[in-house]
């Protein structure tokens, strides 16, 4: 968890030195990184116990 945080901290520090400000950008980013570290390639994000 504390990796993931560190390196997740780090690309959005990247992207306000290179004053990225488009939402859909940064968001497809931070999926895209949470496939790779994760190893999921899904689409879906399990939140345990909740239903919706």
């Amino acid at each position: 968890k504390k990796q993931f945080n560190n390196e997740l901290r780090l690309m959005v520090a990247q992207f306000q030195k290179a004053k990225v400000r488009d939402f859909k950008t940064i968001a497809l980013a931070i999926v895209d990184f949470r496939r790779q570290f994760i190893g999921d390639p899904s689409k879906i994000l399990h939140l345990g116990t909740v239903n919706l």
